[in-house]
């Protein structure tokens, strides 16, 4: 019912609505406002773009310093290793050749050693791979370098039992002689 009497109202009254029409000054506010609307709008947007490209920017700067400082992590962790392995390689060679100069002498002794001594190069070969996991990187590291150690200590012990029973040995020969 009430739509009913607007309409009416709108029917009977359709001149007074055509003749007033906005003033030319009101038309002018109204471009006015519109047009500072559309420059909010746009200021907005681009600094809504500009603020998405710093936080683009920042995080790909971010990142790209994360994978550089793991990187430069990796050498100096790989290079420690390497100049332990380096290190340690040679002096359980120098000692290896030294004992096996006693293989004749004691056979099964260094047939033992040898099994020993190549246990640890398997477990030192088998923490190898662990290197790549980030949170045990200096765990695995410390764990290769006493393996090295051990290897080491385990041949100078050898070497110096060897070279005592030969010794030994030896002072035997001298007495009954």
């Amino acid at each position: 019912m009430k739509i009913d009497n607007i309409e009416k109202f709108i029917v009977s009254n359709k001149s007074e609505f055509e003749d007033d029409a906005p003033s030319d000054l009101m038309w002018q506010q109204i471009e006015m406002s519109l047009k500072t609307k559309r420059k909010k709008s746009r200021i907005r947007s681009i600094s809504v773009a500009a603020s998405l490209l710093i936080l683009f920017a920042s995080s790909m700067f971010l990142f790209q310093l994360k994978n550089d400082n793991s990187a430069n992590a990796d050498k100096v962790v790989n290079q420690e290793v390497l100049e332990a392995q380096s290190q340690f390689s040679s002096l359980i060679e120098i000692k290896r050749s030294e004992l096996n100069q006693y293989k004749n002498d004691q056979p099964e002794l260094i047939n033992e050693l040898n099994k020993q001594l190549k246990d640890l190069q398997l477990n030192y070969n088998a923490l190898l791979p662990q290197l790549k996991d980030e949170n045990k990187k200096d765990l695995i590291v410390q764990a290769l370098i006493e393996n090295l150690q051990l290897q080491l200590e385990v041949l100078n012990r050898s070497l110096e039992i060897v070279q005592n029973l030969n010794n030994k040995n030896h002072e035997k020969e001298v007495v009954q002689l």
